[in-house]
């Protein structure tokens, strides 16, 4: 991300929460079309999020539906 408040480009190397689950996201829909199983996309969407100091969210993997849930007081904003 590129915060330019000031006037300079600053390169940020911190993932928000936005990025991170949409991220996770589009990981999960990958594994799930490539044929992974439900409990593996669920596991490497989890430990995604955690790597990236999120661990306040859930993932409910089905064949035809993912939900990445985030259960903290602010939610995704």
């Amino acid at each position: 991300m590129i915060d330019k408040t000031d006037g300079t480009a600053v390169q940020s190397t911190e993932m928000d929460k936005n990025m991170a689950m949409d991220i996770a996201m589009d990981m999960g829909k990958l594994l799930l079309k490539s044929g992974a199983e439900t409990s593996r996309v669920e596991e490497t969407m989890l430990r995604f999020c955690g790597g990236c100091g999120y661990s306040d969210l859930n993932v409910v993997c089905m064949p035809t539906v993912i939900i990445l849930g985030d259960e903290s007081t602010e939610g995704k904003n």
